[in-house]
């Protein structure tokens, strides 16, 4: 690949970036970089206009629009779930310590995950239909011709129910990878089990390890302080557990709807070449967010243009493969 900003790309995807943003924060969905094939690349194109621009934002409204509802989906499913805790077999489990009987005894599987089972395809499916529906507008209007999309084509249908069944499963285990972490850690404080198993269904539930180790972290402080009693303290961590968990599910649902929202434009143009309206020229663009939150390699992938089809710099299939809650999109180019 030539010097200049195309050079600085491929610098910016070989740094630790995916390292730190790929752990159990989110799944990203980067390729291998070892086996990937570019068929075409361009340099990064100018300024866009105001037409791309606009056809851009609207896509990322559709994913606005419906990232609460499914945000919403995740914390009903983890707010059924603590409904139902029965404290005294968790605490049982604990008495014993046995991890494995302790997250047997939390009904994820029975309650959270069914939840997710009825609710996220729709939501997927929803966002996804919207951006193709106003891909398929713009698209008309560029071509001149009517462009039809089929929402129950296979590729369409097996997205949606694998995006939303991989999405519940890396939930799930996450999730109890948490509630571990949590055990852990409250067995070397000496945290009874009875107590235990309330912090389990109070602040436990949904969280990431990582949460769970901040949360504690903040509970040991205070508990060293001997300023508040231990009833203030689990109020006190409930609070702080239920800002980490908005933080978490929001993330996830803002970077699954521009996922599904991109992945809907994508299927329409798919259609539409099928169907003989796009010609093999056609190429699409890499569009980033360019403001002080904007990610290095979204930066660098701004403007990059690939036949479409093909992947960007990286593997990548297009947003928000990089990162998660990527603000990028991408436009299409007829030939």
């Amino acid at each position: 690949m030539a010097n200049g900003r195309e050079g600085h790309l491929w610098r910016a995807l070989d740094y630790e970036h995916r390292q730190h943003h790929c752990g159990e924060l989110h799944q990203c969905g980067h390729g291998d970089l070892s086996a990937m094939t570019l068929v075409f690349i361009s340099p990064p194109s100018p300024d866009p206009g105001p037409i791309e621009k606009s056809r851009r934002n609207k896509i990322l409204d559709i994913a606005g629009e419906g990232s609460p509802l499914m945000q919403a989906a995740f914390l009903r499913a983890i707010a059924e779930t603590r409904g139902r805790i029965v404290l005294a077999e968790v605490t049982r489990a604990l008495e014993r310590a046995d991890l494995a009987a302790a997250w047997a005894a939390i009904p994820w599987t029975d309650v959270g995950e069914s939840i997710l089972l009825d609710a996220l395809p729709s939501r997927y499916r929803d966002i996804y239909e919207a951006a193709a529906r106003q891909a398929a507008a713009e698209l008309a209007g560029v071509l001149g011709t009517a462009v039809r999309f089929d929402l129950l084509n296979p590729r369409a249908v097996d997205w949606i129910r694998q995006n939303a069944a991989s999405q519940i499963r890396q939930f799930g285990a996450a999730t109890e990878r948490g509630i571990r972490a949590l055990i852990l850690r409250a067995f070397e404080d000496g945290i009874p089990p009875a107590r235990l198993a309330r912090m389990i269904r109070d602040t436990g539930i949904g969280l990431l390890g990582r949460q769970v180790r901040a949360v504690e972290n903040a509970r040991a402080r205070l508990e060293e302080s001997g300023e508040l009693t231990a009833a203030k303290i689990d109020a006190r961590m409930e609070r702080l557990s239920r800002r980490y968990l908005h933080q978490r599910t929001e993330m996830i649902a803002r970077t699954e709807s521009l996922r599904a929202s991109n992945e809907g434009q994508r299927e329409l143009w798919r259609e539409a070449a099928e169907q003989g309206l796009l010609g093999p020229g056609t190429t699409m663009e890499w569009v980033a967010t360019l403001d002080d939150r904007v990610d290095p390699v979204c930066e660098a992938l701004d403007g990059v243009t690939v036949l479409l089809g093909s992947l960007f710099p990286g593997g990548f299939a297009g947003p928000p493969d990089p990162h998660p809650d990527c603000r990028c999109t991408l436009v299409i180019h007829p030939r």
